[in-house]
């Protein structure tokens, strides 16, 4: 049997990260586990590079924001379940997998965006790059799964 002790849940504001958390919550208590909730400004956006016609200060380089964020969820973890935050500056996928390294994590719950095949084919996308480079378990989950 598997044997989780610390969970890595990424979170941006979206119903499919907020779902992953509430996934992450409920196996928490099941295995006693801390979670590590993250959020990630990303500083690979077009914008964030300085460019012309960028936003002056995009919304996806706010740090307020992800503080919103993860206090938002801290608080809808259930009493009992131990949830820390972290905020990185970098490239969401890598990211993750370094943080997965550096905290010793044993799993990983993220949320799965529906993008089509064309645009998961020419773009990628973060649980993939997770799912296949991350030393641990991913567990993906979409918006509408109840935990």
């Amino acid at each position: 049997m598997m044997h989780v002790e610390r969970i890595l849940v990424p979170a941006d504001g979206s119903a499919e990260s907020e779902a992953a958390f509430a996934w992450a919550c409920d196996l928490a208590r099941y295995y006693d586990a801390e979670i590590t909730l993250l959020y990630i400004v990303d500083t690979t956006k077009l914008g964030s590079l300085g460019l012309p016609g960028g936003p002056e200060k995009p919304e996806y380089f706010d740090h307020e924001q992800g503080k919103k964020i993860l206090q938002t969820l801290c608080e809808e973890a259930p009493e009992g379940v131990s949830v820390h935050t972290v905020t990185v500056y970098g490239a969401p996928g890598p990211d993750i997998v370094h943080l997965v390294d550096k905290h010793d994590i044993n799993l990983v719950v993220m949320g799965s965006r529906g993008m089509g095949r064309v645009a998961r084919w020419a773009l990628g996308s973060v649980s993939t790059y997770v799912i296949h480079r991350a030393p641990c378990p991913v567990l993906t989950v979409k918006a509408d799964t109840e935990a």
